[in-house]
């Protein structure tokens, strides 16, 4: 598999929630305490389930997704969480799908290469 047309957001949701959750990349998300553990809160003020981030995913990465998230956990294995923690976010632009030209906002496909990201493994 050598690209997947796909947004950003989803992107930074594996990355972040999937596959790394080391300090939320270095970013402030509101959670809150429920009796399954801290889950992030979405929109309407309530806890995000950890099956409809699945889903989510699902859609927007379709067949692709176990593919993609195996790259991924191949890249955070090849660091020490403390590497990971002060660099989850430069690693996650290093791979990122680049937004084409004439294209603007979080919405806008682009090229996810996960060749790219098992290189950025390797590379370490």
């Amino acid at each position: 598999m050598e690209i997947v047309n796909v947004n950003r957001a989803p992107v930074l949701t594996l990355w972040a929630a999937g596959v790394f959750p080391v300090a939320l990349l270095g970013r402030a998300v509101p959670v809150l305490h429920t009796d399954e553990g801290l889950r992030a809160v979405g929109k309407d003020q309530e806890p995000v389930s950890p099956a409809s981030v699945e889903k989510h995913l699902r859609s927007k990465f379709g067949a692709t997704l176990p593919h993609v998230r195996a790259a991924m956990e191949t890249l955070t294995m090849s660091r020490s969480p403390e590497v990971l923690a002060d660099d989850a976010f430069r690693l996650y632009e290093g791979f990122r799908p680049a937004i084409p030209a004439g294209e603007s906002g979080w919405g806008a496909k682009g090229a996810l290469r996960p060749a790219t990201i098992l290189r950025m493994a390797q590379a370490n």
